[in-house]
């Protein structure tokens, strides 16, 4: 099943924290951001500050625009994304301080349950093709350019615009192929 999100179906969240807000882009069905086993956002960042406490969660974060931010986290590791889409994995429960290089940032998160799914991120910075892997779900998201969804050879063919999000439940292996470039492509599979 394929699904295409778009800015019209994104909502507007407070963080946890208060700090601030976060665009959530898509959320496993029929949960809330209080209890939910998978959800898919962007956010502003504006100041330094602490990050919200996600317990029980996995998450992933990837910075799209700006300089930067170093994730402190209190456990005595820090980790430092700069460049073009960087990211980074941690632990939803660990007390993590972000601090921004040189100006705000927008960043793109996965917060996964982490008992129940495990998320594999890819990012794709000059034009790639990419075969769908089999996976409970994939997920693109399309930051600058058009991206291209083909199924099969000679198949259906879609598009999926800038600022969108496609969500492919059950793909079949071999059947699904993206085309594009500057794009994050994330699998979620059931533990």
């Amino acid at each position: 099943m394929i699904e295409i999100f778009g800015p019209e179906d994104f909502k507007e969240i407070p963080w946890k924290n208060g700090k601030g807000t976060t665009l959530e882009l898509a959320i496993s069905e029929g949960d809330t951001v209080q209890s939910f086993d998978w959800r898919i956002s962007i956010a502003q960042v504006e100041e330094d500050g602490p990050f919200s406490d996600f317990t029980g969660y996995q998450r992933t974060l990837v910075v799209l625009e700006g300089n930067g931010i170093i994730l402190e986290h209190a456990i005595g590791h820090s980790q430092k994304l700069s460049g073009d889409l960087p990211f980074a994995d941690f632990d939803g429960s660990w007390q993590t301080h972000g601090k921004l290089i040189d100006g705000p940032i927008t960043d793109f998160n996965i917060v996964t349950k982490s008992h129940r799914y495990q998320a594999r991120l890819h990012t794709y910075k000059t034009p790639s093709k990419v075969d769908i892997l089999q996976e409970r779900f994939c997920f693109a998201y399309s930051h600058r350019t058009t991206l291209t969804l083909r199924q099969g050879i000679g198949e259906d063919e879609y598009s999926l615009p800038a600022g969108h999000l496609l969500k492919i439940e059950d793909p079949s292996a071999g059947e699904w192929s993206l085309s594009g470039e500057c794009f994050i492509l994330i699998y979620l599979s059931g533990l």
